[in-house]
């Protein structure tokens, strides 16, 4: 049974990215291509290398959230999860 739920599960998360344009070669080209460059500069060799990856997991997981409505999250308290993830990419940095 939960292998069976599991493959329906994929096969509509599949379909969902499908949709989306997301599964396309060249997009995951063009994100990965800019995601290469952009973590050239987040201090390579430093302690804040791995707090920034994880900054940047999150800020892509919120928006893959936002862009597909997973979670029930009114503006107030998005608002305050996108300033906590700032806040931790500044203190990163800091």
């Amino acid at each position: 049974m939960f292998r069976r739920y599991g493959r329906q599960q994929r096969d509509r998360d599949s379909a969902c990215h499908r949709h989306a344009g997301l599964d396309a070669p060249s997009c995951r080209q063009k994100w990965s291509e800019r995601m290469t460059d952009a973590l050239k500069h987040d201090l390579a060799g430093t302690a804040a290398e791995d707090q920034l990856l994880i900054c940047r997991l999150a800020g892509d997981g919120m928006w893959f959230a936002e862009m597909f409505e997973v979670y029930d999250v009114d503006g107030p308290r998005k608002a305050r999860l996108l300033a906590l993830l700032l806040d931790m990419c500044d203190r990163a940095t800091s």
